[in-house]
């Protein structure tokens, strides 16, 4: 987040620069504030850090999404894993069994973080719910990556097991086109090798995932493992 919070202190140094010139040339050199209707702005209260609030407000809940597109993440995933068990005999992970869910990412100018995750396993028609998780810590990259640390709570009996927490380093595979170029919009895909602990033991498995921004029609709908594979295919 180091980018966008200093975009914000320069945003807010250069917007109060530019209005104490303004306010110096016009409003004392230029003898503007002799003008009735500038004594009625002085009477209502309106005052320089008041224009000032106004592109700041702006840049702080729209501006920066339009100035820093790769650096949003905030919206609804979906994604598709397949869940690696540590096999001790090869001291090696292998694949275990595939799960697929959603994960929520809220982010504003100054913090970004998972606040939902679901997994489930099993046919869509017979799916169910494996863990929710959440992160506990997390942060952009110098590299624009999203990074967190990630507290689990399985679903008693399934094969979550007693996986408490966990390490993911979210890498953008492909981004949306603007008019700047190919690929220089917000992230559309990621991937990401995931690591899951049991409490105070060694890691449990490992996890190879990918994600893909829902579109906004399916933002608010519980989207099946079909449809998530069919929304891959279509990028592919």
């Amino acid at each position: 987040m180091e980018t966008l919070r200093n975009q914000h202190k320069a945003v807010i140094i250069g917007t109060f620069t530019v209005l104490a010139v303004w306010y110096y040339f016009f409003y004392y050199h230029y003898h503007v504030a002799e003008r009735p209707q500038f004594e009625l702005f002085a009477a209502l209260g309106v005052t320089l850090p008041g224009f000032a609030y106004l592109p700041i407000l702006f840049y702080e809940k729209f501006g920066w999404r339009i100035v820093n597109p790769h650096l949003d993440f905030d919206d609804r995933w979906a994604f598709l894993e397949t869940q690696s068990a540590f096999n001790e005999a090869h001291h090696a992970f292998e694949p275990a069994y595939e799960a697929w869910g959603f994960m929520r990412v809220r982010q504003n100018i100054g913090s970004v973080a998972v606040v939902e995750g679901q997994t489930f396993t099993g046919p869509d028609g017979a799916a169910s719910a494996m863990c929710t998780w959440s992160s506990m810590a997390c942060d952009l990259s110098e590299s624009g990556e999203l990074v967190a640390a990630l507290g689990h709570l399985p679903s008693p009996g399934t094969r979550a097991g007693n996986v408490r927490y966990g390490i993911e380093v979210f890498r953008v595979t492909m981004r949306d086109d603007t008019l700047f170029g190919k690929g220089q919009g917000r992230p559309t895909e990621m991937s990401s090798i995931v690591y899951h602990c049991i409490e105070k033991e060694a890691p449990a498995n490992q996890v190879d995932v990918k994600y893909i921004r829902l579109p906004r029609r399916l933002q608010s709908e519980h989207v099946s493992s079909k449809k998530i594979r069919q929304l891959f295919a279509a990028r592919s």
